[in-house]
């Protein structure tokens, strides 16, 4: 297969983007579709990815509509990897209609027809093929069929253990540095578009096990279907 040529593109800053960005260039989210995390110190604000998580998707939503992670809590937050947060245990008595407290994984999706994506020119060690498909960062095979969510700052990711199926209930927002390692072995099926700051103002635990002195901290007060 022929390289791609890179384009001989100059570098342009966020601000020169911005300013220069037209309204056709612009698109506004879907409310069925986003998630607010209602945090003591302001609201996050999520966009779920349907295109390529769609099971994830509703079984979140079903689940966020149940409310399972009310008065919950960021129980595990890294500094420089993940804020991960949700019910660290769940009631026997909790029923859901729609939802599963776990699901099988979708860590990647093929279509039938190559997905078309604005493709970074960059030689990644972890894709045949990356960019953005309407903000979300992307991989994609050679024939640019198989495509899964990346690892990058402001990724919403489903925690799971061992098992490839058990996660449902974990969810996790990566903080710091992209861990590309976990691309195609944990779903990633959304991402922050508002309140980053808020993520990073958490209390820290201070080891990669979990809860260390923040049993009064980092409370989630809500998070709801917008």
């Amino acid at each position: 297969d022929k390289k791609a040529a890179k384009p001989n593109t100059p570098y342009v800053s966020g601000p020169e983007i911005l300013k220069n960005s037209t309204d056709q260039q612009w698109r506004n989210l879907d409310p069925e579709n986003s998630l607010y995390i209602e945090l003591e110190s302001g609201t996050v604000i999520i966009e779920l990815a349907t295109k390529h998580t769609p099971k994830h998707t509703q079984n979140t939503k079903a689940l966020v509509r149940d409310g399972l992670f009310n008065n919950t809590r960021f129980y595990r937050v890294i500094d420089g990897f993940v804020a991960q947060g949700g019910p660290e245990a769940v009631s026997e008595s909790f029923q859901s209609e729609n939802g599963n407290l776990s699901i099988a994984p979708e860590f990647s999706t093929t279509f039938d027809e190559p997905l078309p994506i604005t493709q970074v020119y960059d030689n990644d060690g972890y894709a045949s093929r990356v960019g953005f498909y309407k903000g979300f960062a992307t991989g994609q095979s050679k024939d640019e069929k198989e495509n899964w969510l990346l690892h990058c700052y402001g990724a919403l990711g489903m925690g799971r253990a061992n098992e490839i199926d058990s996660g449902g209930t974990e969810l996790y927002v990566v903080i710091g540095h992209a861990q590309r390692y976990l691309d195609k072995n944990v779903t990633v099926f959304g991402r922050v578009v508002y309140g980053m700051e808020y993520l990073q103002s958490l209390k820290r635990t201070t080891s990669l096990s979990g809860p260390v002195n923040i049993e009064d901290n980092n409370k989630i007060l809500s998070i709801k279907v917008a």
